[in-house]
């Protein structure tokens, strides 16, 4: 029974998705990414650190939203492979 009702809730991913959270994440990346391109304004590096911090950023969520979907008991199978795999 329990299967069932997970299997339910996993075809339903974007109504487990804490939107706030997600809205005032995007928030402050979009504030860190103006402060980075205003601290910038001199031209003393090379590197566009705004333009990085954004990429990081997309990556960052990319991976998030691909946890997300990797069901909750795969974690709970595999943790000490994870483990072994991190450290």
């Amino acid at each position: 029974m329990n299967q069932k009702k997970y299997s339910r809730q996993s075809l339903n991913i974007l109504s487990r998705i804490d939107w706030t959270l997600i809205f005032i994440l995007i928030m402050l990346a979009a504030i860190s990414i103006f402060i980075i391109s205003s601290a910038m304004t001199s031209e003393q590096y090379s590197t566009n650190f705004a333009q990085r911090q954004l990429l990081f950023y997309l990556f960052g969520f990319l991976i998030a939203f691909i946890l997300m979907l990797i069901p909750f008991h795969f974690y709970k199978d595999y943790i000490w492979g994870i483990y072994a795999l991190v450290f």
